[in-house]
């Protein structure tokens, strides 16, 4: 494998956090490196600022608060240079480190856990997107609100690109929740999709194309088409992506993908097949990866930042060395690779030469291999098997002969831990069951590897097979007769399909085959994660989805919607109980905000206490009245032990005010997948402006009717 040599490195003197590092040209002309550090700080390396005494000009900004994101990019329009974008906790800051001086500091409820700037439909100007507790707010250089949306959990990337070839950029989320989902400037979400840990990373490639990086150590790349993303390539680490980049770096006109890994490796990927081109090493953990004209000679350099503060930088073409030993190395590889093949060859070989010699004479020689000839017509049926007392579905893998199944593998996203499973009973029969209970509820496209054979045998014929995991298949139908309990939550909507249309869909995404009536179907279905009961039922053009769970009745309509191709829906929800509890988290909200100001004010009032006597023992030590500086002292630890405590109420509340807030959006975006098309984005602003009115009323009405007015 070759080597990736750097063209330059540095130690800035300092440890520099996760993701915290950036380039920008805050004057205009020169580019300077701004790194968040210890102690609340953002230190600014501009090597082409020199002191007196002829060293590189380090400054360091105080920003008094946790440091949570930071970025530099042109925001103001009218400007050249670049502001620098720091969030924290609560606060999103816009600075003007040319001037010295904030230009705007706006608190953010939701907290800032990404940061990214960058134009999206409908913006004349950049917006600073701020991510947070399940929103994504967006603030143009004058520090105003120009765009808000909802996401499922706490965002942990945020890009802005675009990707569908329409002229205009889209956002692109990734959050907790293990979702990416992409929102055009108005906040319609074009698409979603899970993935199997948290999101950490997003890169955008090229047009259509963007890399994601996962919490579990996994990397792909995803091609976005036909209002869908297709995965071309994924890899798995047992180390954590810290940082990604998309830079050509061997000057082959093609990008390539850099990633920072958590034990200090650089890597170069391919960006058609991920495999690794080049790589290198550090000391400590990736901080971040930038590019830039750090050095002002007229090419871009990949700059690499470690959390000991060390620096390096890679130019295109110069940065991929083939030193004698990996040439060595990747000689090496390929005679053991072919020596293997080779190996596995002969001995398929050996056993074909020895089932054909007994299907000749009839029977085998002494030292010779195995009979495991299958018949031609050996197939693999799969179908599902609902285990009700067990509480879970079976996968029946069997063969339509006595030829037995020894083991199975099955690959798929999001249903396993490691998103395989090996499955070999000790008992050998031609039918193999397998038990599933996926945790949520996600259509997967299993692929299995099924080894068949003769009884007792040691060799075995691999066959492979692809099957279908229907979305809700933890939902079975209720026997009929079965007392079904009174639903109190339901959606109701109209759609242009007819009935038989329903019914197709119910079939793909629950493992029943229904047939309906002529202008009527209904079915009703027990959960066998916790007993809740759900109907479904169509009428002509009017659908009904009976269930407690708005959560699920969201699934259930975005499910039908993307089925049956519906691009604008609107619908009436009415949820008595999930009413009740959003009325009471918002209560709690509007107690936890009051309790924060008053926090504040008891907590600025005894800083000042503290402030006055700190003064006054001060003045007794000077004075040499030791006497009343010890009283003076005494009561000062006094009250600095009240304001640790307020400090410590003040914490307390902060996070019970975040999770009142993460409920409320949470139900804002519950309310708006009962929807589709742009009544589902208007029900996301309406209840926003309603929010910030306090106008409960409103947000319930429009919750359970969709109209914004």
């Amino acid at each position: 494998m070759a080597q990736l040599q750097c063209s330059f490195k540095f130690a800035v003197g300092m440890p520099i956090l996760p993701k915290m590092a950036c380039v920008g040209k805050f004057d205009g002309k020169h580019p300077s490196l701004a790194c968040g550090t210890t102690g609340n700080r953002v230190f600014l390396y501009s090597p082409h600022s020199h002191g007196m005494d002829t060293k590189v000009e380090t400054r360091f900004l105080n920003i008094n608060r946790e440091l949570t994101a930071l970025t530099a990019a042109k925001l103001n329009p009218e400007s050249e240079c670049d502001m620098l974008c720091v969030g924290s906790t609560a606060h999103i800051l816009a600075f003007d480190v040319e001037e010295n001086k904030d230009v705007y500091m706006k608190e953010v409820s939701d907290g800032v856990s990404a940061v990214v700037v960058g134009s999206v439909q409908g913006q004349t100007s950049p917006l600073c997107l701020v991510g947070g507790n399940c929103s994504i707010q967006g603030f143009d250089h004058e520090g105003e609100e120009q765009f808000w949306t909802v996401a499922g959990d706490m965002v942990g990337a945020l890009i802005v690109a675009d990707i569908n070839g329409d002229g205009q950029n889209e956002v692109i989320i990734g959050s907790d929740d293990n979702e990416i989902r992409v929102v055009n400037g108005q906040g319609d979400v074009l698409l979603e999709s899970t993935q199997t840990d948290k999101v950490v990373g997003l890169c955008h490639i090229k047009e259509n194309r963007f890399v994601y990086a996962l919490a579990n150590g996994t990397v792909g790349m995803y091609e976005f088409k036909n209002k869908a993303i297709t995965r071309k390539w994924r890899v798995k680490s047992k180390h954590k992506v810290c940082a990604i980049r998309a830079f050509d770096i061997n000057g082959d006109n093609v990008l390539e993908i850099i990633i920072g890994w958590s034990n200090g490796r650089v890597e170069v990927r391919n960006v058609d097949s991920g495999e690794v081109l080049c790589k290198d090493t550090m000391d400590s953990p990736i901080s971040a990866i930038m590019e830039a004209d750090l050095r002002l000679d007229n090419r871009v350099q990949v700059i690499v930042c470690s959390n000991d503060g060390e620096v390096r930088g890679y130019v295109q073409s110069q940065g991929v060395v083939k030193t004698d030993e990996s040439k060595a190395e990747e000689e090496e590889a390929a005679l053991v690779a072919l020596n293997q093949t080779k190996q596995e060859l002969l001995c398929e070989l050996q056993n074909y030469e020895d089932n054909v010699r007994h299907m000749k004479s009839g029977q085998m020689k002494q030292g010779e291999g195995q009979l495991v000839m299958v018949p031609v017509e050996t197939d693999i049926k799969c179908q599902w098997r609902v285990d009700a007392e067990k509480k879970l579905v079976n996968l029946s893998v069997a063969t339509n002969n006595d030829r037995v199944v020894r083991a199975v593998v099955i690959f798929a996203d999001q249903l396993f831990p490691g998103e395989s499973q090996f499955i070999c009973p000790k008992e050998q029969h031609s039918e193999l069951l397998i038990p599933l209970a996926p945790a949520k509820d996600v259509a997967n496209d299993l692929f299995l590897k099924v080894f068949v054979g003769v009884r007792n045998g040691n060799l075995f014929y691999l066959k492979e097979q692809n099957y279908k995991m229907p979305r809700f298949s933890m939902y079975v139908p209720v026997p009929s007769g079965a007392r079904v309990p009174d639903i109190d939550g339901k959606v109701t909507f109209e759609i242009e399909h007819k009935v038989s249309k329903v019914a197709e869909w119910l079939n793909n995404s629950f493992n029943i085959q229904y047939e309906p009536a002529a202008n009527s179907a209904s079915v009703t279905f027990i959960s066998l994660r916790d007993d809740k009961h759900l109907t479904i039922s169509a009428r002509d053009n009017q659908v009904t989805i009976a269930t407690e769970n708005m959560e699920l009745a969201g699934d259930l309509v975005q499910d039908l919607c993307d089925f049956a191709h519906i691009t604008e829906l609107n619908s009436t929800a009415i949820f008595p109980k999930a009413m009740k509890d959003f009325e009471q988290v918002v209560k709690q909200v509007d107690e936890y905000n009051a309790s924060r100001l008053a926090l504040a004010a008891e907590s600025s009032e005894l800083g000042s206490a503290v402030k006055e006597l700190l003064v006054r023992a001060e003045d007794s030590r000077l004075l040499g009245d030791f006497g009343r500086m010890r009283t003076t002292y005494a009561n000062l630890m006094v009250q600095n032990q009240a304001l640790l405590a307020e400090h410590a109420k003040r914490c307390a509340n902060q996070d019970a005010l975040l999770a009142a807030l993460k409920q409320v959006n949470q139900m804002i975006q519950r309310a708006a997948r009962l929807r589709m098309g742009s009544v589902k984005s208007a029900v996301v602003s309406a209840c926003r402006d309603a929010m910030k009115n306090n106008n409960m009323q409103r947000v319930l009405s429009i919750i359970q009717t969709g109209s914004p007015s």
